[in-house]
């Protein structure tokens, strides 16, 4: 999100650094970068702060958890949704957000290391269920998909057979348009295009609001 509207990290003055190890108030994070949506910049410093948790516990020192943190920004009474974007890897930061989320989805590829990588994440959120049991996998979603690639329907079956919830419907195509998008327009693809990707983000959304238990089977494939 730091290439949205051009955004240069280094001259956003407080970020979730700050506010996680910090205190600083949530309000003055918050950035207004589109009609009805607004971002909080993790800032060039959240590269450090798994150690900095850990630092946290082992020293007893304060540091705002991410349940804290949501619950700051309800009382906003601003929004609709809360989106918490972590790096695709087991870590303190990762495992803190899946304490305090509601709903998680999972991406992944369909490749051999990415059904791995599903396999060990689905694992570490149903250990995350154990304190945090409000917590749902919302969808597995398949992305950089390759149509009519046979090593990609193997994959897939293989994926298919995993534990609910089912595998999404609807797949993220593999394309350069959406870095092309953000890079040169300063602006998801979802806002300048209606090419195949574009399309695709929409059709996840649609499907995800469609949200009826079990009928999935029934939402139109594309």
């Amino acid at each position: 999100m730091s290439s949205f509207r051009n955004i240069d990290p280094n001259t956003i003055e407080y970020n979730m650094y700050d506010i996680i190890f910090k205190n600083q108030k949530i309000e003055k994070a918050i950035y207004n970068v589109y009609q009805n949506i607004d971002i909080i910049n993790s800032g060039t410093e959240w590269r450090e702060a798994d150690s900095e948790m850990t630092k946290c516990f082992v020293y007893g020192k304060k540091f705002k958890h991410f349940k804290q943190l949501i619950q700051e920004i309800k009382k906003l009474n601003r929004y609709d949704y809360v989106l918490i974007d972590t790096e695709p890897k087991k870590s303190a930061n990762t495992f803190g957000v899946l304490l305090a989320s509601e709903e998680v989805i999972i991406p992944f590829t369909l490749e051999s290391f990415g059904i791995q990588a599903l396999v060990e994440m689905y694992d570490y959120v149903m250990q995350a269920k154990e304190s945090n049991t409000k917590l749902n996998i919302k969808a597995l979603v398949a992305t950089k998909t390759v149509k009519r690639s046979k090593l990609e329907n193997i994959i897939k079956e293989q994926a298919e057979k995993l534990p609910e919830p089912k595998l999404c419907p609807v797949s993220i195509p593999n394309s350069v348009t959406g870095a092309s998008s953000v890079t040169l327009k300063n602006l998801p693809i979802v806002l300048t295009s209606k090419n195949k990707l574009a399309k695709a983000y929409e059709q996840l959304v649609d499907l995800l609001e469609f949200d009826i238990e079990g009928e999935w089977d029934d939402y139109k494939r594309y």
